[in-house]
């Protein structure tokens, strides 16, 4: 094993599981998409009807 690659398995103290932090990130991005998803639905900016009054 490489002591400068995995130096930081013998802190348990202060070391975050690599499992705890995937889903961590995981259930942030799942927010975020989520999120994204509802802002682009309810943003007002949708394609209106032709109003066939504009028609040259």
């Amino acid at each position: 094993m490489c002591p400068s690659c995995h130096s930081w398995q013998s802190y348990r103290k202060r070391s975050v599981p690599a499992m705890f932090t995937l889903i961590v990130i995981t259930a942030l991005s799942a927010i975020a998409i989520a999120s994204t998803g509802i802002a682009l639905h309810t943003d007002g900016y949708r394609r209106l009807p032709l109003d066939p009054a504009r028609l040259p």
